[in-house]
């Protein structure tokens, strides 16, 4: 309860900020975590190998992770490119954030799932692990970009 509704209430402010400065950092998370999110499910299925946590998140592979990666540089490229200017240092944060951090948002998800015996968080989304599985990664990426455009922006 308290972990999504923290992240909730992270986001709205981090939504202020944004309105405050100009800024799109609410779109570089939301946008980042979706990029981020399907491109380590595309590569772990196509590509496959190495579990990286098989006892909590079975699906989980070293390929999807290092796909996420890549694709996470690319859009950070692209979204400072055509969108909004970063700096060198916004832009490895905000990999980190999105790739790393995302993925321990995933794992510590799947962690809570397996500690109470469920499968799906919800019936909302059927075979998608339910709904918590859809917010995983931005649950725990709120916060920290959150933490991070306060202690560098303002």
């Amino acid at each position: 309860f308290v972990y999504v509704l923290g992240s909730l209430f992270c986001l709205l402010v981090l939504r202020d900020i944004d309105g405050l400065l100009g800024s799109y950092f609410t779109l570089i998370l939301f946008a980042g975590v979706s990029v981020n999110d399907s491109f380590s499910y595309i590569f772990g299925k196509w590509i496959g190998g190495k579990k990286i946590a098989p006892s909590i998140s079975p699906k989980k592979t070293y390929a999807g992770l290092i796909g996420g990666l890549i694709s996470t540089v690319f859009f950070i490229f692209f979204f400072h490119k055509f969108i909004f200017p970063l700096t060198f240092i916004d832009q490895c944060v905000f990999i980190f954030i999105l790739n790393i951090v995302g993925f321990f948002g995933d794992i510590f998800e799947s962690s809570l799932k397996r500690r109470v015996n469920i499968k799906d968080s919800s019936r909302l989304l059927m075979g998608h692990g339910g709904m918590l599985d859809r917010l995983d990664s931005l649950i725990l990426t709120t916060p920290v970009t959150l933490f991070y455009v306060i202690a560098y922006y303002l």
